[in-house]
């Protein structure tokens, strides 16, 4: 489906099928880091190696590093379910604490939670801050696992980006144009996906 989706994006040759093309590479994104969640939780395959392997290459599309979405998903997640101070996704502020903030971050966390920014969130609090070469002081530790991993990551958008790079060559299209619609436009609307399912999931009055 990401290949199909893929080819779609770079090789039809009008805007709206390369569009379709858009649309079918973002729902492979959705469904491949699907499947590298089930193996970082190690129940995707009944071997953990497998589950290492395979979950590493399903999470490259999304450009999730393993590692770190291991210690944020399963320990501080599941570890510590919307524990403030341990589960750190979409944590509440106070009154107190929220009147406290610089007027930029005040607006940045309107547009967060406004229903716009859902993916804003996403892509910048948690893949940027936690899910891609993370520092200590974002997720308390640093080891060479979360380094290779994210390393891994880039590796793999390097090639992506360079096929895409090709394709524009060999057809004698735009590279801006391509790399929009087959790279840049499916990691943003996944980032919206993925930013929607994690603010249900840790978000309604009921939880305090």
């Amino acid at each position: 489906l990401f290949g199909a989706g893929s080819a779609l994006a770079l090789l039809a040759p009008g805007i709206a099928l390369k569009l379709l093309g858009t649309l079918i590479v973002t729902a492979a994104i959705v469904r491949l880091f699907l499947i590298g969640h089930d193996a970082c939780h190690g129940s995707f395959f009944g071997q953990a190696r497998l589950n290492s392997i395979f979950g590493r290459i399903a999470f490259l599309p999304s450009m999730t590093a393993f590692s770190l979405w291991e210690v944020g998903h399963n320990t501080a997640h599941h570890g510590f379910n919307n524990l403030k101070g341990r589960d750190q996704v979409w944590a509440p502020y106070s009154k107190a604490e929220f009147d406290a903030l610089p007027p930029l971050r005040k607006a940045l966390e309107r547009l967060y939670r406004s229903g716009l920014g859902w993916g804003a969130y996403y892509l910048v609090e948690m893949w940027w801050k936690k899910l891609f070469f993370a520092s200590k002081k974002e997720i308390g530790a640093s080891r060479r696992k979360y380094w290779l991993d994210s390393l891994l990551v880039t590796a793999g958008a390097a090639v992506w980006i360079a096929i895409v790079a090709y394709a524009a060559y060999r057809t004698g299209q735009s590279f801006f144009l391509l790399v929009s619609l087959a790279f840049v436009v499916p990691f943003l609307l996944w980032n919206g996906v993925i930013g929607f399912v994690v603010h249900l999931h840790h978000t309604n009055p009921q939880i305090a």
